[in-house]
Parts: C-alpha cells; sequence; structure tokens
C-alpha cells in the first residue's frame, strides 16, 4: 500500500472510531439524564448540547495542547452527529 492510502484508510478508521464513541456517550447520557428524573424533549435537547460542547471542547484541547494537532470544525460536527444517532436510537429503542 502506498502512504497515501495508508493515511487515508487511517482517517477514515478514526473518524469512524470517533463517531461511534460519540454514538455510545449519546445514549449514555440520554440514559442518565432520563434515569435522573430529567423528563421530555429537554433530554435529548441537554443530551445533544453536553456532546456538542464535549466535542467542541476535544478540538480546543488539540489546538492548545496537542503539539503539532489542529482542530476541525468539521470533526466536532461528525462527532456530534454521532451523538446525535445515538440519542435518536436510543429515543426510538427506550421504553415509554
Amino acid at each position: 500500500m502506498t502512504e497515501r492510502l495508508v493515511a487515508k484508510y487511517n482517517g477514515l478508521v478514526r473518524k469512524a472510531a470517533h463517531s461511534t464513541i460519540y454514538f455510545l456517550l449519546g445514549v449514555l447520557l440520554t440514559r442518565s439524564l432520563r434515569i435522573s428524573g430529567m423528563k421530555g424533549k429537554k433530554i435529548y435537547f441537554w443530551a445533544l448540547l453536553f456532546c456538542l460542547v464535549y466535542a467542541a471542547s476535544d478540538e480546543l484541547h488539540q489546538v492548545l495542547v496537542a503539539a503539532g494537532r489542529s482542530g476541525q470544525l468539521s470533526d466536532v460536527l461528525l462527532d456530534t452527529a454521532g451523538a446525535g444517532v445515538g440519542i435518536g436510537v436510543y429515543q426510538l429503542f427506550s421504553r415509554k
């Protein structure tokens, strides 16, 4: 494999891993908010907002602390989308 091809697959695997982790974060946070007694659609709003802020802080951390790394808005959006899918899946399969 060429270096370019390896870099491409590495990037795809890393993005898929991030989306999966944020999917799980969305599911677990939504469940936690529901168990804590929060009701209604605000559970989903707060879960998604928390995931968005966490994703943004992760990218900011890369800019400020991790040498040679940069933060990307597209990564924040991809992570938040993963969380949103997790929240939606939880909503579909949870008992009322």
